[in-house]
């Protein structure tokens, strides 16, 4: 079974995002700080991980980011980072920029679209999710 780990500080997101992936089959990890990531990452070896930019610090998602890309067992395993900044802020994330030096495979914008993730978790993990 597809295992993805969801991190956010944010009890109701990680609920949204646990149905969002439950209900199409997806088992899901959870943790509520970066800080819980690298040990649970280890212990259930996610398939992706939907990670929130802003937790314990402004910047914790894309420190974890780091983290996990440094880790040589680690560092294969698929990273989404959401941020609420677009939505709150003029602030727009540019993959074609971020990219380059954060390494994760996308970002999304909170509130998620479910059908965009749902695109991404099938390109990223070539998989086929229920409809």
């Amino acid at each position: 079974m597809t295992t993805i780990m969801i991190v956010d500080d944010d009890a109701d997101s990680r609920e949204i995002m646990r149905t969002l992936l439950e209900v199409k089959g997806l088992k899901v990890v959870e943790a509520k700080a970066a800080s819980e990531v690298l040990e649970l990452a280890r212990k259930s070896m996610p398939d992706l991980i939907v990670m929130d930019i802003m937790m314990e610090t402004k910047n914790a998602g894309f420190e974890m980011a780091h983290q996990l890309y440094r880790d040589p067992e680690l560092r294969k395993i698929p990273v989404i980072l959401l941020s609420n900044l677009p939505r709150l802020t003029d602030y727009e994330i540019d993959p074609e920029v971020e990219e380059r030096y954060l390494p994760v495979e996308r970002f999304l914008t909170k509130p998620v679209n479910p059908e965009l993730l749902y695109q991404e978790l099938e390109r990223l993990l070539e998989i086929r999710l229920p409809q």
